[in-house]
């Protein structure tokens, strides 16, 4: 790449991130506010009489976000936390294919772990919306939580 395509590139880059910041929050505060939306959401699942196995659960790169069990039914479950903030509403926006065939492959290798299969498995989503200013406090005591019970079929069997 020559000078001139380098100048051209770093001016580019530098009106890209003068505009781009401001609109997407940066990588840590996402975090906390994912890990507040995830602490809610299991908080919400207990009080709905279901019992968490796991939290977070890695394999190679997918994640689940949470495992839990309601009466013989594993269930799986995917957290989005919205804040006020964002641009596009609603889990359907989030939950991609691409992230449904992450939570597959790895609710796979949860399943041949466990040495007593379990009687069905299920795919859910669980919402988190928090109110303006909460991404600020993050104490998600006003925040919204909608829960999505067999959002989608995962054909793992």
């Amino acid at each position: 790449m020559g000078n001139f395509a380098k100048d051209i590139f770093k001016k580019c880059r530098a009106i890209l991130n003068k505009f781009a910041r401001p609109i997407f929050p940066k990588r840590t505060e996402r975090v906390r506010i994912g890990k507040m939306g995830e602490g809610i959401a299991v908080k919400f699942l207990k009080g709905k009489g279901m019992r968490v196995l796991a939290r977070n659960y890695r394999h190679g790169h997918d994640e689940i976000d949470v495992v839990a069990l309601e009466e013989k039914i594993l269930v799986f479950v995917e957290v989005k936390t919205r804040a006020a903030s964002n641009l596009v509403p609603g889990y359907y926006a989030a939950v991609s294919g691409r992230k449904r065939a992450a939570i597959k492959r790895c609710a796979r290798a949860y399943l041949s772990s466990l040495r007593v299969k379990p009687a069905m498995v299920r795919y859910d989503v669980v919402e988190v919306d928090l109110p303006k200013g909460s991404e600020a406090k993050l104490d998600g005591k006003s925040a919204v939580v909608r829960h999505y019970a067999g959002a989608c079929e995962l054909g793992i069997f």
